[in-house]
């Protein structure tokens, strides 16, 4: 969208074979801090599982606040090693 591929949410949704809301989340996860981008990103799953749930970033990317975001992601990520 930034690059100006798309029009908008929707013309994107529809090029790429999604719903607009799929997308509008996805479009969530860009608002997360990089750090948390960077840990993300670099995640691997153990045994075929995935070790965190895209509604655990969704909780914490609704934070406007990186602080607030990067707090919040201390409590999931050690829930998620522990």
């Amino acid at each position: 969208l930034d690059r100006g591929m798309y029009q908008n949410q929707s013309a994107a949704a529809a090029a790429l074979g999604v719903t607009r809301g799929r997308i509008t989340k996805l479009l969530d996860l860009a608002l997360l801090a990089p750090d948390i981008q960077d840990e993300v990103l670099f995640m691997e799953a153990v045994d075929g599982r995935e070790p965190l749930a895209e509604r655990d970033l969704h909780e914490i990317a609704r934070h406007m606040l990186w602080a607030k975001q990067l707090a919040l992601w201390k409590k999931t990520a050690t829930r998620v090693a522990g």
